[in-house]
């Protein structure tokens, strides 16, 4: 499996800095708890009853959970959409994460919405509606979330000394145009103006150019690339997280934590923790659908990311992620009837 941020590896950083600022145990125990969120009981069933028979056969020692980011500038999460979607997969036996990212135009089945784009669900209902999208449309079994608005990842980006990215030729113009949309949004408590990159080639970005950097959507291979860059320089910042000292992780801590949402709690996140400081050996690259699993499409004059196979990626996937064959739910195909 290739292609193509993040989160395990978003989530991953977040585990890393509670665990790692365990020293300032009180201190980080209360950010996290303010930023925890409860399901509702209704959001609760609803999460539940969207996991096929399937899928809650197909645990495996495999943890999956949802990562999105978000593109607002406050604490407030409501009515907007995910820019970022991805899947974490955590599979502690053999040492492996997998990162898979959904794109955000994709065509998906929205309870209650009918057939929209994968985007939209974090707008209609929140992060509740958003897994339950997922879990029914790609047979997938995820309770937890973890979502970041982009203060936050800047933040963390910036916190390790930049990232290393290869900009190419055409991804420069876009690039500054969107540091640039990006200042313009800047809260108070970041920095108001930072300055474009002035040409391609292997370059360190700081946290608001890798923002940028990871928001380029209309250049190259559009959402396929764009979901790349996003894989890309997260995984750079998991990394470097992992290797910071206390006192660098606490900073990093009250930075980002605020930015922060998660149905996680904070036992959660430090048994995760543990996880990631143990050591994930291999971190590997998914999409859903699978890469060469879809196109373009223009629906009542709206574009679409339509899939091609739907039920066909989602039991590659599974084979992939669990390393034995997997049947596609009736749910699915029955989603699939319908491109």
């Amino acid at each position: 499996m290739r292609r193509h941020t993040l989160m395990r590896v978003l989530g991953g950083i977040l585990a890393v800095l509670v665990l790692a600022c365990a020293g300032l145990f009180y201190y980080v125990y209360k950010i996290v708890g303010d930023r925890h969120v409860e399901y509702s009981s209704e959001e609760n069933q609803a999460i539940v009853s969207s996991i096929s028979e399937e899928a809650k056969a197909k645990t495996g020692g495999v943890k999956n959970f949802a990562v999105f980011g978000v593109d607002t500038r406050g604490t407030t999460y409501e009515n907007t959409r995910s820019d970022v979607v991805m899947i974490v997969s955590v599979d502690e036996a053999n040492g492996k994460m997998t990162l898979t990212s959904v794109p955000r135009d994709c065509y998906v089945e929205i309870p209650g919405h009918g057939l929209d784009k994968m985007t939209h669900a974090y707008a209609y209902g929140g992060a509740a509606l958003a897994i339950q999208t997922l879990n029914r449309n790609f047979d997938l079994n995820i309770t937890e979330y973890v979502t970041m608005n982009f203060w936050a990842v800047e933040s963390i980006i910036d916190s390790i000394g930049g990232v290393e990215v290869n900009v190419k030729d055409y991804e420069v113009k876009e690039l500054n145009v969107t540091i640039s949309e990006l200042n313009s949004k800047a809260p108070s408590t970041s920095v108001q103006s930072v300055a474009g990159i002035s040409g391609a080639g292997q370059q360190t970005l700081n946290g608001r150019q890798a923002v940028a950097y990871m928001r380029i959507r209309m250049v190259g291979n559009g959402d396929y690339e764009r979901m790349e860059r996003q894989r890309t320089v997260m995984i750079q910042a998991f990394n470097e997280v992992k290797n910071l000292g206390v006192t660098k992780l606490a900073s990093v801590a009250e930075k980002c934590l605020p930015n922060v949402q998660t149905s996680l709690s904070f036992t959660e996140i430090l048994s995760m923790g543990k996880s990631a400081l143990a050591g994930m050996k291999n971190i590997e690259q998914s999409q859903l659908p699978l890469t060469d699993d879809g196109s373009g499409k223009m629906i009542n004059k709206v574009w679409y990311f339509v899939p091609k196979d739907l039920t066909g990626s989602v039991e590659k996937w599974h084979s992939e992620i669990y390393g034995t064959p997997y049947t596609a739910s009736k749910t699915v195909k029955n989603i699939a009837s319908q491109y």
